[in-house]
């Protein structure tokens, strides 16, 4: 898609990204209504912009479902367990 088309998507507070870009990487409207990076940082338009602006390969960012961990099913919890409890391990017993 062109930028032109993402726009709406974008002011309507979803992510953009090209799809050449490192994933997670992507620009989003913050709460200043600035366009800013994954960072934070302001996305301010300069030449190396405009040729990211001009190109036809942007797509709007697909968020993953977020699942209350209520209602995980046993696989999903198991999943979960395995990737948070190394971290906190005080919290996970």
């Amino acid at each position: 898609m062109r930028f032109e088309e993402v726009l709406p998507a974008l002011k309507a507070g979803k992510k953009i990204r090209r799809n050449h870009w490192c994933k997670g990487t992507y620009i989003y409207v913050n709460s200043n209504g600035e366009f800013a990076t994954q960072s934070g940082r302001r996305f301010e338009i300069i030449l190396d912009n405009l040729r990211d602006l001009e190109a036809d390969d942007w797509e709007i960012v697909k968020e993953p479902k977020k699942v209350k961990l209520r209602d995980l099913t046993e696989e999903q919890y198991n999943k979960w367990i395995k990737n948070n409890c190394g971290k906190y391990s005080n919290y996970c017993n």
